[in-house]
C-alpha cells in the first residue's frame, strides 16, 4: 500500500521534493542515507524480508552515511518508482541510485556506444597518419639522424621505425631479433637504402634512449644487426660469395658501406653483453672484416666511424692468454689516433700503426673524443689525459651540426668528470 508523500519530506541534497522527479545526480553514500529515509511505501509480503519503511527505521540506528545491512537486503529491487526515485541498484558494496527511468539509462547507454565508436574511429584516423615515408628520409641528413636528444626526439625516432617497417612491408608479428625471420621476408632491392636506415634506427634507438638493461638493449641492437646482415645479401653477388666460400669472402667483394657499417655496429654492441662468448662465436673476426672493408671504400663514413669502433673494439676484447681476438691497447690506440689529435700519446706508441693525418673535422663529432676517453684512457688509468679531453669536450659544446650525439658526449662528459677527478 502507497501513501502520500508529505510535503515536508525534502531532499537535504537536492532541496527537491520527491514528489517531483529530481535531476539526475550522483549521491554519496550520506545521500543515500537520507533518500532511503524519504520511500514513502510499504512492500511487505512481497519478496521483502523488511518492508522498506522498516529497513529505514532499522537503518536510522546504524552510523550515518552508511547503509545498515538489513537496509541493503531490502532495497536491491525496491519497486518503489511512482515517487520519482527509480529503481535502486546494488554494484558490489555501493549502493546508490542514479535517479534515471528505464528508458533514459537505455538512452545513455546508447550514447555511450556511440562515443565509444566514435572514439575508436578518431584512434583509428590517428594511427593511420603515421609519417610518410619521404619525411622518415628527410630526418637523414648525410650519415646523421637529425633530432633531438628528448623524449621528442625518441618519439620521432620510433615513428621513423615505424615508417621504414610500413615501407618494407614488415608484419607486425615478425620476429625481427629472429636472423632467420628477417632473411625470409621478401623485401623489394630498391628499398636497400631503407632497410639500411632502419638498421641505422634501431642501434641509435638502444644507443641513445633504451638505457643499460641488456634485457632491453640487445634484442633491439638483434634487430639492426639482421637488417644490416639483410641489406647486404640483398646484394645477389654478395649472396652467392657467401654462400660458396663464407661470411668474410662475401664481405671482401661488397660495396655496400652502410649495410656493413650498421649490421656491424649493432653486432658488436649485442655481443657485448658477453665478450668470451662471442669471440668463440666468431663474431671478432667478422666485424674486423666488415669494418676494415668500410675503412678501405669510404673511411670517413659516419665521422670515421670504423676507426672509432675499432678503437673499442680492441680494448674490449677479453685478456685472453693466446690468440688474435684478445684485448690488445696497442692496436686499439692505432685506431683511435687517427680520430683524436694527441700526438704525443700517439707518437709514444712504436707498435701503433699509422693511418695517416688526422681530418680536422673529427673534432666537431664529440663521440670520437668520448670514445678515447671512455674505452681507451679511463680503461687504461690515464686520469690526467682522461680529465683534459672530458673538459674540451665540455668547452665546445653541443654545437648545431650533430644535435643528437653531441648532446649524449656531452652528457656522458658531465657523467664522467667526477668520475675521473676521484681519479687524480
Amino acid at each position: 500500500m502507497t501513501s502520500a508523500v508529505p510535503s515536508s519530506f525534502i531532499s537535504k541534497t537536492s532541496g527537491q521534493t520527491w514528489g517531483h522527479s529530481p535531476q539526475p545526480t550522483h549521491r554519496s553514500l550520506s545521500t543515500l542515507a537520507i533518500s532511503i529515509s524519504l520511500l514513502p511505501c510499504d512492500h511487505v509480503g512481497q519478496g521483502y524480508s523488511i518492508s522498506c519503511r522498516q529497513a529505514t527505521e532499522s537503518h536510522a540506528q546504524e552510523r550515518p552515511g552508511r547503509l545498515g545491512a538489513r537496509a541493503q537486503r531490502v532495497v536491491r529491487r525496491c519497486p518503489c518508482g511512482e515517487a520519482g526515485m527509480g529503481r535502486f541498484v546494488v554494484r558490489g558494496r555501493r549502493r546508490y541510485s542514479d535517479g534515471y527511468s528505464p528508458q533514459r539509462r537505455r538512452l545513455n547507454k546508447m550514447r555511450k556506444a556511440t562515443m565509444s565508436v566514435l572514439l575508436l574511429a578518431v584512434t583509428l584516423a590517428v594511427a593511420s597518419q603515421a609519417m610518410p615515408l619521404n619525411e622518415a628520409l628527410g630526418l637523414f641528413v648525410d650519415e646523421d639522424i637529425m633530432i633531438p636528444y628528448s623524449e621528442d626526439g625518441k618519439a620521432q625516432l620510433e615513428e621513423i621505425i615505424a615508417a621504414f617497417r610500413e615501407a618494407l612491408g614488415v608484419p607486425d608479428d615478425l620476429n625481427e631479433a629472429n636472423e632467420a625471420a628477417v632473411m625470409a621476408l621478401s623485401v623489394d632491392p630498391e628499398l636497400m637504402d631503407v632497410v639500411n636506415k632502419l638498421a641505422q634506427s634501431y642501434y641509435t634507438l638502444a644507443d641513445a634512449f633504451l638505457g643499460e638493461e641488456e634485457a632491453v638493449l640487445r634484442p633491439v641492437y638483434l634487430k639492426g644487426k639482421h637488417w644490416g646482415l639483410k641489406s647486404l645479401r640483398m646484394d645477389p653477388e654478395v649472396a652467392a660469395m657467401e654462400s660458396s666460400n663464407g661470411f668474410e669472402a662475401a664481405v671482401a667483394v661488397s660495396t655496400n658501406v652502410a649495410g656493413m657499417y650498421w649490421a656491424a655496429a649493432n653486432w658488436l654492441r649485442a655481443a657485448q653483453f658477453n665478450p668470451l662468448e662471442a669471440v668463440f662465436a666468431g663474431v671478432p673476426a667478422k666485424t674486423e672484416a666488415i669494418n676494415l672493408r668500410v675503412i678501405e671504400l669510404d673511411e670517413a663514413y659516419t665521422h670515421y666511424g670504423s676507426y672509432r669502433a675499432l678503437g673499442a673494439f680492441w680494448s674490449g676484447l677479453p685478456s685472453l692468454p693466446a690468440g688474435t681476438y684478445r684485448k690488445n691497447w696497442n692496436r686499439s690506440l692505432s685506431f683511435f689516433c687517427k680520430i683524436v689529435d694527441e700526438p704525443e700519446l700517439c707518437s709514444a706508441c712504436t707498435d701503433c700503426a699509422d693511418y695517416g693525418e688526422v681530418d680536422p673535422s673529427v673534432h666537431e663529432y664529440l663521440e670520437n673524443r668520448m670514445f678515447f676517453v671512455e674505452f681507451y684512457l679511463m680503461e687504461r688509468g690515464l686520469w690526467q689525459e682522461a680529465h683534459r679531453v672530458v673538459l674540451s669536450v665540455l668547452e665546445d659544446g653541443v654545437g648545431e651540426r650533430f644535435p643528437l650525439y653531441n648532446a649524449i658526449s656531452i652528457e656522458k662528459a658531465e657523467q664522467f668528470l667526477p668520475q675521473i677527478e676521484a681519479k687524480l
